[in-house]
């Protein structure tokens, strides 16, 4: 038993280190912006919708056709916002839904919820692992299906934040232009592993598509919409 509580713990220290990975090894492939690099108007949108407490970065790659946009917050690290550099050069209105989405991640704490979730599928794993092993492997890809719910769900409903912030035909609006660019470019092979993570997850249906999203969002109500 105490074997298993060790395993327990290893597993979920390595997949906090994950998570410390891939804020770190994100923020170093960006660019730290300041007021001369994004519209004051920005600046003044996420200070009034989060606060001074965050980083804004903006990815470095601009060439391909996949949109890069994030939240991230790892403990004891300063929550992060990733902006694509097209959002800056473009429709300040399109930059603003986009922000609002990954403000809602954070303020909703969508990447402690995915973590949360995936420590008890982890632990729940280990425990049923150490009566039965067969049994253990035929819970896992339900525990995994479980983490993309959480996924997916919190990827809607940080497009209702938005919403909440912006009004439900300004976000829809913004979704069906980036529906239209989109569509005019054809997605090449994945060049780095932060794209490719972001195909997959696209292909099995974790992370939803522009057009799931407008799906959603056309069927929501809220007394905040404007």
């Amino acid at each position: 038993m105490n074997f298993l509580i060790i395993e327990i713990l290893l597993a979920v220290i390595t997949l906090y280190l994950t998570y410390t990975l891939q804020y770190l090894v994100i923020s170093s492939k960006s660019i730290s912006i300041d007021h001369n690099t994004v519209p004051k108007d920005l600046i003044e949108f996420v200070k009034k919708a989060y606060g001074d407490n965050i980083n804004l970065k903006m990815w470095k790659e601009v060439g391909s056709s996949m949109l890069v946009m994030a939240a991230l917050h790892t403990p004891p690290f300063k929550p992060l916002i990733i902006i694509d550099g097209r959002f800056l050069a473009g429709k300040i209105d399109v930059a603003k839904v986009f922000l609002a989405h990954e403000i809602g991640h954070l303020r909703r704490r969508s990447q402690f919820k995915v973590f949360v979730t995936a420590m008890i599928a982890l632990t729940l794993v280990f425990i049923v692992g150490y009566f039965n092993d067969l049994l253990s492997l035929a819970l896992f890809p339900v525990v995994i299906s479980a983490v993309f719910f959480i996924y997916r769900r919190e990827e809607f409903e940080a497009d209702k934040y938005a919403v909440k912030l912006l009004g439900k035909d300004k976000v829809i609006e913004v979704y069906k232009y980036i529906e239209e660019r989109t569509r005019e470019k054809k997605s090449g092979v994945p060049r780095n592993i932060i794209h490719f993570t972001i195909y997959v997850l696209r292909k099995i249906g974790v992370y939803p598509s522009i057009k799931n999203r407008i799906e959603k969002l056309s069927n929501y109500s809220s007394k905040t919409s404007k």
